[in-house]
């Protein structure tokens, strides 16, 4: 098996394979440019449509890493009443700070590390003892 092009396999002329291309005649080759006028920047730079990262380049131009973060919202207590998110079993649907602030309002010990499953665990267990 020889090294042929494919058109030369099937026995096509380069006629007809420029007719599947719809070419009229064979493209030219562009001027070959020496390397040392080449500019290396603009063919490796890409060229990003990306939002995200247009704005990276933009910082990374200015110097700076990344853009700078949005502060973290501090949790806000929510004015609820709880017994009756006990009585449909949804605790679980407020934020850990409430729970804490309710079971401090109450006088039960609640380490601000707490888990939010240990803290729902304390109120159920401080309205059992409540109730009995």
């Amino acid at each position: 098996m020889t090294n042929k092009p494919y058109y030369a396999t099937n026995e096509l002329s380069i006629s007809q394979v420029l007719q599947m291309f719809d070419l009229k005649e064979p493209l030219k080759q562009e001027k070959q440019v020496p390397p040392q006028h080449l500019n290396l920047k603009s063919l490796t730079q890409k060229n990003f449509c990306d939002k995200k990262a247009a704005e990276k380049r933009k910082y990374e131009e200015k110097g700076t890493d990344s853009p700078p973060k949005k502060p973290k919202s501090k949790p806000v207590i929510q004015d609820v009443d709880m017994a009756v998110h006990v009585k449909y079993n949804q605790l679980s649907k407020l934020n850990s700070v409430t729970l804490q602030s309710w079971l401090k309002s109450r006088g039960v010990s609640v380490k601000t590390r707490d888990k939010k499953e240990h803290l729902v665990s304390k109120i159920m267990e401080f309205i059992k003892g409540s109730t009995e």
